[in-house]
């Protein structure tokens, strides 16, 4: 019996829906749907008989960073998973069985040894409520996991419920997890493996992509990279860029050649507005281009550029004026380099200056 688990990725929608055909097809079921039963247990059918579960069971359990399932194709089945990390809220162990509550109270409250008990607990108990099909709404001071003398029981039963078998899982990543099965079918080998699926985003990627472009002017690239950094997939986010690209909502060269504008409006030298634009995504040629664009527009050289800087960084003295000290100049070439002029540029007005 294999236990499948997919990790989900930030800001992406994982449903039992889109999961559960993975799980089928690694199976190797054909012709299975899933629904929901009257406890919203899901519930597989043959395609073409929603109202007529088949023979084979499916459980889920999802948390905040995981989903699990397992199918069964001979019994009903539970399966429950926690993640040991998140935090147990203050009350939660009353609704737990006497019996448990009291061995969990002769535990330091909050250890690693009360948690890793408490979740050890809890997937036990939520794997036979599933496995009944009835899920939390069971009632879990109804029954309990561990006998009288505080050990964990093998079997489980409950007031007019089927007895379940119940089966701790080693999984890796800090998961806790139980399974539960008929005990006719004794303990069986279990598997752990995991499945890759990138889940799907709250909204298009198009739709995404248009919203940031309302708000600001990007590059195809910088377009592609901040919805990456929202979920979208790689594919989804140049798949996006490319698509409002097409229909002009992006224009890699107009943008490089506004972009260089600004630059140089605030005093910026030629090579810095160079590594700017590379850090946007745009390609050479675009940047070449813009580069051209702005030294025919504006007909200044870099000197011509560094001087107009330095002057509004460090005036010139006037004639009775005192020449400004090495101090100063040696702050006024601090202030050039930031901006990316080479340092002949930088002397020779600083020469000026002297």
């Amino acid at each position: 019996m294999t236990v499948y688990l997919v990790k989900k990725k930030k800001n992406r929608i994982y449903k039992s829906e889109d999961l559960v055909p993975l799980v089928l097809e690694n199976e190797g079921l054909e012709g299975l749907s899933l629904v929901h039963g009257p406890s919203g247990e899901p519930l597989l059918v043959r395609d073409g008989e929603e109202k007529l579960p088949c023979p084979i069971r499916i459980s889920v359990s999802d948390t905040k960073n995981w989903w699990a399932a397992v199918v069964s194709d001979c019994s009903d089945i539970g399966l429950d998973i926690e993640e040991v990390s998140r935090n147990v809220k203050d009350g939660v162990t009353k609704k737990l069985h006497s019996l448990e509550k009291e061995y969990l109270d002769g535990l330091a409250v909050g250890s690693a040894e009360w948690t890793s008990e408490f979740f050890s607990i809890w997937t036990r108990k939520e794997a036979y409520s599933k496995f009944c099909g009835a899920g939390l709404a069971m009632g879990f001071k109804k029954f309990s996991v561990l006998n009288r003398v505080l050990e964990y029981e093998e079997t489980v039963s409950c007031s007019g419920r089927p007895e379940g078998l119940l089966t701790s899982l080693a999984l890796p990543y800090g998961l806790a997890g139980s399974l539960c099965t008929q005990p006719s079918e004794g303990t069986t080998d279990i598997y752990v493996q995991e499945l890759v699926f990138d889940g799907k985003a709250p909204v298009p990627a198009l739709s995404a992509a248009m919203d940031m472009l309302s708000v600001k002017s990007v590059s195809a690239a910088e377009l592609s990279a901040k919805l990456q950094k929202k979920g979208y997939t790689e594919e989804e986010a140049n798949a996006a860029a490319k698509e409002l690209a097409n229909r002009g909502y992006i224009d890699d060269e107009a943008y490089a050649s506004r972009q260089a504008v600004l630059s140089a409006r605030s005093g910026k030298a030629e090579r810095l507005i160079r590594q700017e634009l590379l850090r946007k995504g745009l390609s050479g040629e675009d940047i070449n281009s813009a580069i051209e664009s702005l030294k025919e527009e504006s007909g200044e050289s870099e000197y011509d550029r560094a001087y107009a800087q330095a002057l509004k960084i460090l005036p010139l003295p006037e004639e009775d004026e005192e020449k400004p000290d090495e101090k100063k100049l040696a702050k006024l070439g601090r202030r050039l380099s930031a901006l990316g002029y080479t340092p002949g540029i930088i002397y020779s007005i600083l020469d000026k200056y002297r």
